[in-house]
């Protein structure tokens, strides 16, 4: 709170709004979703993930900030109604959800084919694949006949900061946000297929965060492998 009354005293007076009526999750991101629709900020597109799912969202924000999605975040893995839920994205107009990760109960993709309701849910056994599948899901939205950036970060609670605010940058200069398990051989050998397989889109590489979490040897393996297989 100390904070927010700073900001409202600075020279060149921001405009602070606020959305603190309730401390869950979910009622924080429907107020948001509210003030936005209210302004028609707001694509056809919405994105789900759970409030543990950090790294889903961090792969997904740069297709979420490019498209105007509105994310949405439950808690432990359910909605408080999904037929409110339903009607809160039918009443905007919102006609598709992309839902991440395997935390939020299959209730809801049960719930959404009985009523018909368009979705796509992204999820795998282990989270670096799922990221991965978001992080082509990502790609297949963009356009791919101008090359741009691709991010990279690291699994790693040290780059919350970076991660966190990466996804602004990445909707403006990246294609997409790909992180990486530098523990995890399996994790690294996916990342390295993903460079790969996109090199041709790919201008550069963009690190996120410092040497703790990709060190120098892991950025010298993916920049090699972009230089390798770029025509």
């Amino acid at each position: 709170q100390g904070a927010l009354e700073e900001i409202k005293e600075y020279s060149w007076s921001p405009n602070v709004v606020e959305f603190n009526n309730s401390p869950a999750p979910f009622p924080i991101s429907v107020e948001a979703f509210t003030y936005g629709n209210e302004r028609q900020w707001w694509s056809k597109t919405a994105v789900l993930f759970d409030f543990d799912d950090d790294a889903e969202c961090f792969t997904i924000a740069p297709y979420a900030y490019r498209n105007a999605c509105p994310t949405f975040v439950s808690s432990r893995g359910v909605l408080e109604d999904n037929e409110v839920f339903l009607q809160l994205l039918i009443d905007a107009g919102i006609d598709e959800l992309v839902i991440l990760g395997n935390t939020l109960t299959a209730e809801l993709d049960d719930f959404l084919t009985e009523k018909n309701y368009r979705f796509t849910r992204i999820a795998d056994e282990k989270t670096y694949l799922t990221c991965m599948e978001i992080s082509e899901y990502v790609m297949s939205k963009s356009d791919l006949s101008t090359k741009a950036e691709l991010c990279i970060g690291a699994f790693s609670t040290a780059q919350w900061f970076e991660l966190l605010t990466s996804g602004v940058y990445a909707a403006k200069y990246a294609h997409a946000t790909v992180l990486e398990d530098p523990t995890d051989l399996d994790s690294i050998a996916v990342c390295l297929d993903f460079v790969e397989k996109h090199a041709d889109s790919i201008s550069k590489l963009a690190f996120f965060g410092s040497e703790a979490g990709l060190s120098s040897v892991d950025r010298e393996f993916l920049s090699s492998e972009l230089l390798k297989n770029q025509g």
